[in-house]
């Protein structure tokens, strides 16, 4: 008997010592950017459910100096999109609709679009267009727009859609606000009163609320303002916009965005998403799975979920970007790892340190690159007039694309990288063409993206 406790004792030691020395590391890594000037934010990463790190850095409100803790509120942007689907999902659990509904059953509105349903909306292959556009060409920029007004516009000006549905991914905020609109008339409820009573009061988050920061009349006490960047890349307070800037004018609109909260209530919801507080294994299984397209192509996108398809776990995320916040939520659902991290500062120098976190928590270590392999790969590379750019930065090289949008290469070993971008990660590969010319292929097998370049006017040693 004395062995066996002191088993237990010895193994509780090394548990302890595992978990200190992640949390130790977690903070350096976030105070280091902090420091820097390149992360703002509250952090809360888990393992087990047990937290290893929950911390705040930085402020809640830049102009008057007011410090984040661990209750400050944040907006969550694109990360309420999982709970948009879960609603959903709930609501076919209700007998109150079918997911292979079409969007016209409760949106007569816009029965011109022919063949769109729901389950179209939930993994955006609906191919609808971006009503963003719409209003920005037609809309009244000093007024609110609400889910309503999206369908008043398509309906009064009938913009094209831009792929058959089911047939090409396309991310899409037109397909999460038509949901949100889907649940108040299936429900007979508001969007936020329903989610309140099916998933904010069942799982006590109590400090989660549907919130529209500059539609609603009241206020959020102990809020985070969000911050987007001016000319020299600082720090501007969203409650400077003017009312014709569209954060302000779409603030009205639910079910892409506008769930605001804490970690520590985006942790209530892991928990939730790990048991079966809400849904059962098999309607989990339905969340977090990929679809297949009209082409029989595999989408990694699920009920609100990015499946990270890459790795042998199972690993579910979502990011969120809007307003002058970014976030990242991320699930293991293999290991039950959690990673939360909200931020509200979105400025050029800003970081999203998911890579680093998921070496700390999985004892790994990004693989390493000769500095002359580097200077290899530096250059222009071409397909037709398009061009895509490899540079340096310290010790990393940087992948600018087409559109100018500059990031940090993850060395994955030999010729091949990976580069987070807002949704899907993109994976780079050089090689060499039959001339000696180094050739650069971007894929994204999430979404079956593939395009090959070739860098000019330099060769590579075959």
């Amino acid at each position: 008997m004395k062995s066996f406790f002191l088993f237990v004792f010895t193994s509780l030691l090394i548990f302890l010592n595992v978990y200190g020395q992640k949390s130790a590391r977690l903070d350096s890594l976030f105070t280091a950017l902090y420091k820097g000037g390149q992360f703002n934010g509250n952090v809360l990463i888990a393992e087990k459910g047990q937290i290893i790190l929950e911390k705040s850095y930085g402020y809640a409100d830049f102009e008057s100096k007011i410090p984040l803790d661990t209750e400050t509120i944040f907006d969550f942007a694109s990360v309420s999109k999982a709970f948009t689907a879960a609603g959903i999902l709930l609501l076919q659990k209700q007998n109150q609709l079918n997911i292979k509904d079409p969007i016209s059953k409760y949106i007569p509105e816009l029965d011109f679009y022919k063949g769109v349903t729901i389950e179209n909306l939930i993994h955006h292959v609906s191919g609808l267009p971006d009503f963003m556009q719409v209003f920005q060409k037609h809309w009244n920029k000093h007024q609110f727009a609400t889910n309503q007004d999206i369908v008043n516009q398509f309906q009064k000006y009938r913009p094209e859609i831009n792929a058959k549905p089911g047939e090409k991914f396309e991310y899409s905020n037109t397909g999460y606000a038509l949901l949100g609109l889907i649940i108040e008339r299936a429900s007979g409820e508001s969007y936020a009163a329903f989610l309140k009573k099916n998933i904010f009061e069942p799982l006590r988050m109590t400090r989660t609320q549907v919130y529209r920061y500059f539609y609603d009349e009241d206020t959020l006490a102990n809020y985070a303002i969000g911050n987007i960047k001016n000319n020299l890349d600082e720090p501007v307070s969203i409650t400077n916009l003017p009312d014709t800037n569209y954060r302000y004018y779409l603030d009205g609109i639910v079910g892409a965005g506008q769930i605001k909260s804490t970690v520590k209530d985006l942790f209530k919801w892991d928990r939730a998403l790990k048991t079966q507080q809400l849904f059962t294994d098999e309607e989990k299984e339905l969340l977090f799975s990929p679809i297949k397209n009209n082409e029989n192509q595999t989408i990694s996108y699920g009920y609100g979920w990015v499946i990270y398809a890459t790795i042998p776990q199972k690993i579910v995320y979502h990011p969120g970007r809007w307003s002058g916040y970014l976030n990242h939520f991320e699930l293991d659902l293999s290991n039950d790892k959690t990673i939360i991290i909200l931020q509200n500062n979105d400025l050029q120098k800003t970081r999203m340190p998911k890579y680093e976190v998921r070496d700390i928590l999985y004892e790994t270590e990004e693989v390493s690159i000769d500095s002359s392999l580097m200077n290899r790969f530096i250059g222009d590379y071409y397909q037709s007039k398009q061009k895509v750019s490899i540079s340096k930065e310290k010790d990393h090289l940087l992948f600018t694309s087409a559109e100018g949008d500059a990031f940090v290469m993850r060395a994955l070993g030999g010729n091949s990288f990976s580069v987070s971008r807002y949704l899907f990660d993109i994976y780079l590969n050089f090689s060499t063409d039959e001339n000696g010319r180094l050739s650069l292929t971007i894929s994204a097998p999430d979404t079956n993206f593939e395009k090959s370049y070739l860098k000019e006017n330099a060769k590579i040693d075959k």
